[in-house]
């Protein structure tokens, strides 16, 4: 099942960097709740995702 497959996703918060992986049926609700954040989440192909985008995807989830 691809719902196995883990994601990398970095979270930039000012100067710190951290790295997690997640399955993808996390993914979704952790970019979700960045989005009240200033933070950029990179997940694989290593696509930036902005704060505009994240809440874009709330309407268009194939974006993943």
């Amino acid at each position: 099942m691809d719902t196995d497959v883990l994601y990398n996703v970095t979270i930039h918060k000012k100067r710190l960097l951290k790295v997690i992986r997640v399955r993808k049926t996390e993914l979704f609700h952790i970019l979700i709740r960045f989005r009240h954040f200033k933070e950029t989440a990179c997940y694989k192909p290593n696509t930036a995702l902005t704060k505009h985008s994240i809440i874009q995807m709330q309407h268009n989830p194939k974006v993943i």
